[in-house]
Parts: C-alpha cells; sequence; structure tokens
C-alpha cells in the first residue's frame, strides 16, 4: 500500500510540473503591405566576355640579333612608338649593295641608249645592216630589264631594313615581352609582344532566343527595325564584386544566326573604358533594359520567398 501511494503521489508531481513548464503562445508580429500595380521595363542578365579590338601580335619579319627593347612592360604605348629594334648592320649592307648594283644597271642603260641612238641614225641612212640595229635595240631592252630588276632588289633591301624595326601600329597597353635584348628572333619566334586597345572596350554575350523575341516585339509594337532598337537599349555590366560599371554601354553587333547547340545569338556591346577599368577576358554580367514599359505588380524582394 505505501509502494502505491509513492507512486500515485509521485505521478501527480510530474504532471504539475508538465503543466507549469508548457509555455504560453503568442501572436506573431507580421509586416503587412498593399500589393500596388505599375509600369515596369524588363530587363536580362546574361554572362559576357570583354575583349579587345584591335590586338595586334608584334612579330619579327626579319631575322637578327635584339638590338634594343625600348618600352616598359605592361605600359601604354602610341602608334608608332618605336618598340623593338633589330640589329641592322646585315640589312644596311644589303641596301649599300643593292644601290651599287642600281648604279651599275643605270651606267649600262646609259652605255646602250646611246650606242642605240647612233645606230638608229645610221640605219636611217642605210649606213649599217639592220640587224646591226636591231641588236642594238635589244642590248638596249636588255639594260631596261636589268636595271628594274636592280630597282626591285633595292626596294625588298629598303623594305627587310624598315622590318629591324618594330613599331607600334595602335594605341593601347603592351603586354609582356618573350624575349630579352641579344636573342636571335626571326619569323619563326612567333610572338615577341602584343598590344591590345583598352579603350573603347568590347563585351560579346549570348542572349536567348526568348529574349530576341521579345525584342522582336517591343521593336513592332515601337514601329521601328529591330536593329535600331538594339542599338538604344541600355547596357549595363555588373562586375565581379557585384558592382555596377559606371559607363552605359550601347549594342553595336548582333549576329544573323541563331546557334542551334546553344539556342543563343552572340551580341556585341561597346563601352568607354578611359580608365581601363576593364581588360580583355574578364567574365562579367550583362544587364540589358528594356525600353517599353509593362503593367506589373510590385512587392518586395525580401517577400519573394
Amino acid at each position: 500500500r505505501k509502494l502505491w501511494i509513492l507512486a500515485i503521489f509521485a505521478m501527480v508531481l510530474w504532471q504539475t510540473g508538465c503543466e507549469q513548464a508548457k509555455p504560453e503562445l503568442e501572436d506573431p508580429t507580421v509586416v503587412v503591405r498593399d500589393v500596388v500595380e505599375s509600369d515596369v521595363t524588363q530587363n536580362w542578365t546574361f554572362v559576357g566576355e570583354t575583349v579587345s579590338e584591335p590586338r595586334v601580335d608584334l612579330t619579327a619579319r626579319v631575322k637578327g640579333f635584339l638590338k634594343k627593347r625600348d618600352f616598359k612592360q605592361g605600359s601604354f604605348v602610341k602608334k608608332g612608338d618605336l618598340l623593338l629594334e633589330i640589329d641592322k648592320n646585315e640589312y644596311l649592307a644589303k641596301v649599300l649593295q643593292a644601290q651599287g648594283e642600281v648604279g651599275v644597271k643605270k651606267a649600262v642603260l646609259e652605255n646602250t641608249t646611246i650606242d642605240f641612238n647612233r645606230k638608229k641614225t645610221l640605219f636611217e641612212k642605210n649606213a649599217i645592216a639592220k640587224s646591226e640595229y636591231d641588236k642594238a635595240k635589244a642590248e638596249q631592252g636588255s639594260a631596261i630589264g636589268y636595271l628594274k630588276a636592280a630597282e626591285a632588289d633595292l626596294m625588298l633591301a629598303k623594305l627587310d631594313l624598315s622590318y629591324t624595326d618594330i613599331k607600334s601600329p595602335i594605341d593601347g597597353r603592351i603586354g609582356l615581352s618573350k624575349y630579352n635584348v641579344g636573342n636571335l628572333v626571326g619569323p619563326e619566334s612567333g610572338v615577341l609582344a602584343s598590344v591590345v586597345a583598352l579603350d573603347p572596350i568590347f563585351v560579346d554575350f549570348n542572349i536567348t532566343e526568348a529574349a530576341y523575341l521579345v525584342a522582336q516585339e517591343i521593336a513592332n509594337h515601337e514601329n521601328k527595325p529591330l536593329e535600331k532598337l538594339m542599338k538604344e537599349l541600355d547596357v549595363k555590366l555588373k562586375l565581379a564584386d557585384d558592382t555596377i560599371y559606371k559607363k552605359v554601354g550601347r549594342v553595336i553587333f548582333s549576329n544573323n544566326v541563331v546557334d542551334a547547340a546553344t539556342g543563343t545569338m552572340l551580341m556585341r556591346a561597346k563601352f568607354d573604358n578611359p580608365n581601363s577599368m576593364l581588360l580583355p577576358g574578364q567574365y562579367v554580367k550583362v544587364v540589358v533594359e528594356s525600353s517599353m514599359a509593362r503593367k506589373a505588380l510590385i512587392i518586395p524582394q525580401v517577400a519573394v520567398q
């Protein structure tokens, strides 16, 4: 009997403790906001890559030892700046040799011309045979041909000499140089250095077929060609740190076919890049904003779960 009384007493205490530990429920706090209708513009986000145009790879067109490297790697260069110089001595000698050959051929031509004119006068007076006149005429023609060949050799020699100076064909930033002063370089050496134009810079991206159809619908609604509409769209860039690039771009090119494998179409946008913040090869998010507004229900972004 005593054990039963203790058991009942323990059960009463346990039930009482559970009832005291049960928390009281409170009504939750809810933020309420009206859903409103407003005009909004549609935008699309695509992945793009920055590209440089033009980009020039500097190569050696003649063979020789690199005598001078007149630039700082990674610096900006101007069109016409002398960047690399190949030893000129061999090519200067070839120019002098070709000039001497031209002088010899000119002298031969002058001599054959004098002889031809003399024999022409005698032939007209029937003082010499026609064979002698024909021979003099042929010798003059040969001398003219030899002189032209010598002048062509001189032109090629001067051209090779000019190739010893490698200049920048564009304004831009030059990269690393693969060869140092004293190295033997030539046409087989490949790229010596590269110059890329950075302002403006271009971004290539692919739009989906759905976005293309919406753009066509907008163009029809505004009664203008799609190409013109594309060039009027605002194109913005979101960088790797999620900041928005300050300059707004414009579409300058859209491809004329859809890639059957991906269902996308290539586009290119142009951006001013005065401070060289964008460099070729960067991956960016391209945000294209539509110019046509449409009605939509607006709710806070934090309410979308």
